[in-house]
Parts: structure tokens; C-alpha cells; sequence
């Protein structure tokens, strides 16, 4: 068919004023179109393309890639708060002795081997000091055992107040070392 067999059709679209001036507006910002018209057929052209191409309206594969990519790092959060949250209500747990686990009594088990005898307690320190010249912790305070076992002071806390709780045979000075009572 050639161009002088060929004549345009008009085709009238009703829409409301506000309708119009957004597309206008996008006419004029888009450079596939210098008109309103242009605008029209480039955007049937476009879902006419994408129909024919079997696309209804699904995201390419690039989107789809990217939303997989959030969707695993949004699951990746949730387990990491997870854990977080673990180890706040072990850590809730050790400081308020809501409930002692079996890492709790094994700790304890290991401080009532290490704590001085009530002999030892009352008999006067003698104060060291570290290699920085920093006075080493006494014998039976929880500084002392926390470094000794590696362990944080709260859950040295949480073992010595199950082991008063449960054993009465642990107690404390004046000074807030602890001993064994036996």
C-alpha cells in the first residue's frame, strides 16, 4: 500500500481535562513523542508490542531479579533479628535470673570449683598488680573469675546468683568477693 492509499483515521478519546494536561506534559517530556497524538500511538503501539510478545503486565527480568534479590535480604534480616533477639532474652534472662540453662549451671559449676574457701576469703589480699601496673582483681571477685574463664561479668553474676540460690554454700565478703562455705 502505498502513501497516497493511505489516510489517516481519526480517532476521538474522551477524557477528563486533568487526564489531558498530565499526558500533554508527558508528551512534551517524552522523546518519542513531540505530540499528544504521537504520545497515543506510541503508548498503544508499546501494550500492542507487549501483548504480542506475551508480556500482561509481568515485570522484566531485571525487577524480578532485584526483587528476588530483596526478598532474600529481607530474610536475611529476619534471621539475623532472630538471633538478636535470642540473645536478648538470654541476656534478660542472666541479669534477672528469670531461668537458668544448662550453660548457666555448667559455668557455675566451674566458679564453685575456683572460689576460695571462706579461710582464704577472710584472710588479708595480697594485691598484685598486672603487667601494666594496674592492681590485679581479688581472688573470688567476679572481675577475677571473669577474666580467668573468658567470660562476661553478667553471666558470672547469673552462675554466682543461681549458686546462692540453689547450693547456700557460696556467700560474700564485705567487700563483694565471693567463697565457697566449705
Amino acid at each position: 500500500m502505498s502513501d497516497e492509499d493511505r489516510r489517516n483515521e481519526i480517532v476521538t478519546l474522551a477524557v477528563y481535562p486533568d487526564t489531558k494536561d498530565q499526558w500533554e506534559s508527558a508528551a512534551q517530556d517524552d522523546p518519542d513523542a513531540d505530540s499528544l497524538s504521537q504520545l497515543v500511538r506510541v503508548a498503544v503501539n508499546r501494550y500492542l508490542r507487549d501483548r504480542a510478545n506475551g508480556s500482561s503486565g509481568e515485570v522484566s527480568q531485571e525487577i524480578h531479579e532485584q526483587l528476588t534479590e530483596l526478598n532474600t535480604q529481607q530474610e536475611q534480616l529476619a534471621q539475623h533479628l532472630d538471633g538478636i533477639k535470642g540473645q536478648l532474652t538470654d541476656v534478660r534472662e542472666a541479669v534477672t535470673g528469670e531461668a537458668v540453662g544448662p550453660e548457666t549451671e555448667a559455668l557455675a559449676d566451674d566458679i564453685f570449683e575456683m572460689l576460695p574457701s571462706k579461710k582464704e576469703a577472710h584472710t588479708e589480699p595480697v594485691i598484685s598488680e598486672t603487667a601494666d601496673g594496674v592492681p590485679a582483681p581479688e581472688q573470688g571477685s567476679i572481675e577475677w573469675l571473669s577474666e580467668r574463664l573468658d567470660v562476661p561479668r553478667y553471666q558470672i553474676q547469673a552462675a554466682l546468683d543461681h549458686l546462692q540460690e540453689t547450693t547456700y554454700a557460696v556467700s560474700q565478703t564485705d567487700d563483694g568477693r565471693y567463697y565457697k562455705e566449705v
